[in-house]
């Protein structure tokens, strides 16, 4: 899942989807 559209969102949503699979594993780990 890679999109370069708009300069600047990438970063963010990187962080999101990043913060999502974080929460996403944590909760599966624990």
């Amino acid at each position: 899942m890679q999109q370069q559209a708009k300069p600047g969102k990438p970063c963010v949503l990187n962080l999101v989807e990043l913060t999502i699979a974080l929460r996403l594993r944590l909760g599966l780990t624990t």
